[in-house]
């Protein structure tokens, strides 16, 4: 969880594409802006085949990763303000064919102390790209689908950021369609040694969100997804919600204590 007047820069990771961890990444930034009013960047760490920004309607981005890091001025040029409140730094159009330091990453990251939040959206797998935002993390979220094909495959980025002395906090199971050929919660956490911290419902209305280039918690913030979203992002940032809220309301219970 986010504790602290400092950047917390949190990795959202995943062993395939496919699963949501972009879609993940928006909404977890945007709950935390627009429900809990923290400032938060966005960085896609992507390189080759980033597609935060265009889930954004951000098209165009010339400046480099490589250039990020080595200039001391050109982060100030690469941030976009989107209508959703979010700070976004897209990945590059530009040609990345040099090798990016993490730890450079990181260290320029931690110097934007205006940030409440830093959230890294990875390349999938567990290959250079994807450990970028691995190194550059301080901690790591894995976003799965609830299959077993992909369940075992996580098993690798659970072994690389083990490698890499990176702690993953836990979990988020996204696009659940409650099936009975579905692994379940506790398959999950058994397999992976780790906590299931969220589990998001297959939800029509991320695609419409993704569509409207807006994050589904603001395109229709009471769909079950975004509430899910919402409730991540509440016991990440270890915010208590009043009884009179519109968790409450919608049936919110704290992640660590749902079944």
């Amino acid at each position: 969880m986010v504790n602290g007047k400092e950047s917390k820069i949190i990795g959202i990771v995943s062993a395939k594409g496919g699963v949501g961890k972009t879609t993940t990444a928006l909404n977890f930034g945007a709950a935390a802006v627009s429900t809990f009013n923290k400032s938060v960047l966005i960085l896609d760490t992507n390189i080759n085949t980033g597609n935060l920004g265009l889930n954004l309607g951000l098209t165009y981005h010339p400046i480099s990763m490589y250039k990020i890091i080595k200039d001391p001025l050109s982060i100030l040029h690469s941030v976009h303000k989107h209508k959703s409140g979010l700070h976004v730094i897209p990945s590059s159009l530009a040609d990345e064919n040099k090798r990016i330091n993490p730890s450079a990453l990181k260290k320029k990251l931690k110097s934007l102390s205006n940030y409440d939040l830093i959230i890294l959206d990875s390349a999938p797998g567990i290959g250079e790209d994807a450990k970028i935002a691995i190194k550059a993390a301080d901690t790591l979220l894995l976003v799965v689908t609830p299959d077993f094909p992909t369940i075992a495959t996580a098993l690798k980025t659970v072994e690389l950021a083990k490698k890499l002395k990176v702690p993953i906090i836990g979990v988020i199971v996204n696009m659940v369609k409650n099936r009975k050929y579905e692994t379940t919660r506790r398959y999950v956490e058994s397999s992976l040694g780790l906590p299931v911290l969220s589990i998001v419902p297959y939800d029509e209305v991320v695609q419409e969100s993704i569509a409207a280039r807006m994050p589904s918690v603001l395109y229709k913030g009471r769909a079950p997804s975004s509430i899910s979203f919402k409730k991540l992002s509440a016991y990440m940032l270890n915010k208590k919600i009043r009884k009179q809220s519109l968790f409450v309301r919608l049936g919110y219970a704290v992640l660590g204590q749902t079944k």
